[in-house]
């Protein structure tokens, strides 16, 4: 028992040995740690960017990206009803103002169309009649005035004879007085005749009026009709590409669903993209560059959309002189704005941590670039490509422009060749 006891204490005491010894190793590689200097850091000279101050004149230059656009752009919408019977065109194919894009039938307007033509033909029939009826009105009120006329002449010339007589003494006073009267009431008869004569005339012409009325809005409701029958045959209306085409065969439209939409080729605005940090050093007016991937446009800034979408604006520039085959509609391109021209300045590349108006810190290479010392630099205007040095760095001066936010807090790396 006492041996087993013994045996027992020993392996105890060694246990602890071992963790004292273990914990002793550990204080001592911290301490080591501690109290050892840090080597400086290395890099590979062949996996840097590395850029050069310079001094003269900077472009401020904004990038951005987008497309091509038409100026012009017309949407083609359904007149009516219908059904897509036939497509003619694609989208992307060329068209003129007449060609057509699609066929669309409609058997209901159709038959609205005919029936109001039907109308239009009675209506029409209804007034050649109606004039021919006011016609023979108006010859019998004239026959009537007529004879009245030669009643009424027949009555002067007889009381002219008939004063010549009693003047003669040869008929009576009585006699002439009465014809007198006679004349007069003819002279009555034919002033009441002319006057039922005349309003009669404006009778027929109101009765002729109102009747062409109602033949009018027959006809403007027959020549709606065959203009929506008309735009069941869908024209492009303008010069240009088929951009859009939103139905298929067979397809049920309703009146004013879109169509189509067709964009002129003549006339073409880039819209860019631009981020929102930079979009206040913009101003309408700027001159631009856009470029297709093949050929380079100027043109000018026409217009700032006042919305931010995903942290980016839209600038519209305006295209100058005649435009590159390569140019046409919905066109991805890059594009570059000068909003200012800066003169005996010091720039350089941007660094990767560079911000517009920001005090960095960057590695500045010495001359035989094999050790680069950490410094601080106030940067001003961003350039695009370039960034404006306010102070820190001198002309000819390098530095390394790749990220070496690994190294921030060493005041010096060493660069291997």
């Amino acid at each position: 028992m006492d041996t087993k006891k013994t045996e027992n204490n020993h392996q105890t005491l060694s246990k602890k040995l071992k963790a004292s010894a273990l914990i002793v190793g550990l204080l001592g590689l911290g301490y080591w740690g501690f109290a050892t200097p840090n080597e400086a850091a290395s890099v590979a000279h062949g996996n840097l960017l590395i850029g050069t101050v310079q001094y003269g004149d900077l472009d401020v230059k904004v990038d951005g990206f987008g497309v091509l656009r038409a100026a012009r752009q017309k949407i083609l919408v359904a007149g009516s009803r219908g059904t897509v019977e036939e497509i003619l065109l694609k989208p992307g194919a060329p068209v003129t103002a007449d060609s057509v894009i699609l066929k669309l039938s409609n058997p209901a307007l159709e038959q609205q169309t005919l029936s109001a033509s039907q109308q239009l033909a009675l209506l029409q029939g209804d007034l050649r009649q109606l004039k021919l009826t006011n016609e023979r009105d108006l010859l019998a009120e004239e026959a009537n005035l007529a004879s009245i006329r030669a009643q009424l002449e027949t009555a002067k010339l007889n009381r002219i004879a008939k004063a010549e007589l009693v003047k003669k003494g040869i008929t009576s006073t009585l006699e002439l007085k009465a014809v007198e009267l006679e004349e007069s009431q003819l002279s009555a008869r034919f002033d009441i005749q002319n006057r039922r004569y005349r309003q009669l005339k404006l009778v027929h012409r109101e009765s002729l009026k109102n009747h062409q009325q109602r033949i009018e809005l027959q006809q403007g409701e027959l020549d709606m009709y065959r203009s929506l029958i008309e735009k069941l045959t869908v024209r492009a209306g303008m010069a240009g590409v088929l951009q859009r085409l939103p139905v298929e065969l067979g397809q049920g439209l309703t009146q004013g669903q879109q169509l189509a939409q067709v964009s002129g080729t003549d006339e073409l605005v880039a819209m860019v993209q631009v981020p929102q940090s930079r979009v206040s050093q913009i101003v309408v007016g700027q001159s631009a560059t856009i470029d297709t991937r093949k050929d380079k446009i100027n043109g000018k800034v026409s217009r700032i959309d006042p919305a931010v979408v995903d942290g980016y604006v839209t600038i519209e520039v305006a295209l100058e002189g005649p435009l590159p085959t390569s140019a046409r509609p919905e066109l991805n391109i890059d594009a570059v704005i000068l909003t200012e021209q800066l003169s005996n300045v010091f720039y350089v590349e941007k660094p990767t941590n560079a911000a517009q108006d920001a005090q960095v810190k960057v590695f500045k290479v010495n001359a035989s670039e094999d050790k680069a010392e950490q410094v601080q630099v106030a940067l001003g205007v961003d350039s695009g490509r370039y960034v404006q040095v306010l102070s820190g760095l001198e002309k000819g001066d390098k530095l390394i422009l790749s990220d070496l936010s690994k190294f921030a807090g060493m005041p010096e790396i060493s660069v291997i060749k």
